[in-house]
């Protein structure tokens, strides 16, 4: 008979881990991030709970000082996660066990002050995941959604559980994502540049939008057209025939063909000529009107060293409302790669000037942090997005890694596009990324105002 200590009344979150416990049975180290941390490890308790059953489980906290965690660790434990992964305190050592069996531990963030960036950096996860995984135990790091450094431990786990409105990690194998209790399950496909055919393996979460609007549907079958007897469709050609000869020969006055038939061409240029020198002329007029009607300054907020990083900071919530958040990757001339984080989308300087400075008096950068620069080029994703579609489009393509934003145009509708760049040769890194992932972008100057 089991006893209340075994069976203890777990809140919803706990309950839909426990019911999804079953999509860890192959792990050993899963990362659990939410954009609520204490939902988080609810979550991950319920699932090691169950996991508990019939094996040995640990849950370390790297957000720190997490209600459900405090709650299960001795008020005086004397050791936690610091000490395990920076002053090298062994695990056995710090890990408390809160069930008769033993199976469940905690690891808590300890009663030292957490520094993150050392935690999740620290050359000891690569050994205690592969103890882990040798002994058929599992081990659940609840991580912060935006520290950079998470991206440290992402390579030696086996997957991420994303809770609530978590973002996916670049290059990141996602078990499972939950965005409330009893709306959870395993990934479901990625949409691509069209909204009703989603493909991939990776749930891209909208906010505000059920699950059910993300999932892949069967399009509906247009009904069949009315056929026209042919002796009616053969009348119309003829009316229509003769309506465009009678436009033609009253807007077009006859004189005007010899004219055009007479005219001298230079003795180097063939007649068929012509139309490539007016289409080169053409294009080169439209290319310049871009250029002076792009919205080329931007403000770069700081420059990261990965694209998971960038990632991470496009959701961060001091970052996430900027005008065109983006990111750039560059390499510069030896080779070294680096990833521009910018906002803003502005035809005059002065903009992007105001917008750094805003963001200086509200703390968001230091006085030495942040620049204004002049970035006309961006990758073209989409084009006549309407704005009810455009959040689905870029919830996918975020979900994809790429760091797509919104510009209106003059019309009225939406374009999408991916980063910033001095120059067009610039943009090469992010066109093979967009290849990589089934995107056929083109580079050109980007136009529009933010949404």
């Amino acid at each position: 008979m089991s006893t209340p200590f075994e069976e203890p009344r777990l809140s919803p979150w706990e309950e839909e881990g426990r019911r999804q416990a079953a999509m860890l049975d192959r792990c050993s180290f899963v990362v659990v991030v939410g954009d609520d941390p204490s939902a988080a490890a609810e979550l991950a308790l319920g699932m090691a709970r169950a996991h508990a059953r019939r094996r040995r489980v640990a849950v370390a906290d790297a957000v720190g000082e997490l209600p459900p965690i405090e709650d299960l660790a001795p008020i005086d434990a004397p050791y936690g996660i610091v000490d395990v992964f920076v002053h090298g305190v062994s695990l056995s050592r710090a890990a408390q066990s809160v069930d008769p069996s033993g199976n469940l531990n905690v690891l808590p963030s300890g009663p030292m002050p957490l520094d993150r960036t050392a935690v999740l950096r620290s050359p000891r996860w690569g050994r205690i995941a592969a103890e882990f995984r040798d002994a058929g135990a599992l081990l659940l790091l609840i991580a912060p959604a935006d520290e950079p450094a998470v991206e440290t431990v992402l390579p030696l786990a086996d997957g991420v559980v994303l809770v609530g409105r978590a973002p996916p990690f670049a290059g990141a194998r996602v078990l499972l994502a939950v965005q409330a209790p009893g709306l959870s399950g395993s990934p479901a496909p990625r949409p691509r540049a069209t909204p009703s055919v989603p493909t991939g393996r990776v749930t891209p979460i909208e906010r505000g939008a059920p699950a059910a609007r993300l999932t892949t549907a069967r399009p509906e079958r247009p009904a069949p057209r009315r056929r026209w007897p042919v002796w009616v469709a053969a009348g119309l050609a003829v009316i229509i025939a003769a309506g465009a000869l009678w436009r033609v020969t009253r807007s077009r006055p006859i004189a005007s063909t010899p004219a055009r038939t007479t005219t001298r061409l230079d003795s180097a240029a063939s007649s068929d000529a012509a139309p490539a020198v007016d289409l080169a002329a053409r294009a080169a007029a439209a290319a310049a009107d871009s250029e002076v009607r792009s919205s080329a300054y931007a403000v770069e907020l700081a420059v990261l060293t990965s694209a998971t990083g960038a990632n991470v900071r496009l959701e961060w919530n001091m970052f996430r409302d900027l005008p065109a958040l983006t990111y750039a990757p560059v390499a510069d001339s030896s080779g070294e790669r680096g990833f521009r984080l910018l906002a803003g989308a502005y035809r005059d300087r002065s903009a992007a000037e105001s917008l750094l400075a805003a963001l200086r008096a509200r703390a968001v950068l230091r006085a030495s942090e942040g620049r204004v620069l002049r970035a006309p080029f961006a990758l073209v994703m989409q084009s006549g997005v309407t704005r009810d579609e455009a959040s689905f489009y870029i919830t996918g393509f975020r979900a994809k890694g790429l760091p797509v934003y919104s510009l209106v145009q003059d019309d009225g509708q939406l374009r999408l596009y991916a980063g910033a760049f001095e120059r067009a040769a610039d943009a090469a890194l992010l066109v093979a990324a967009a290849r990589a992932n089934g995107e056929s972008p083109s580079v050109t100057y980007r136009t529009g105002r933010s949404p």
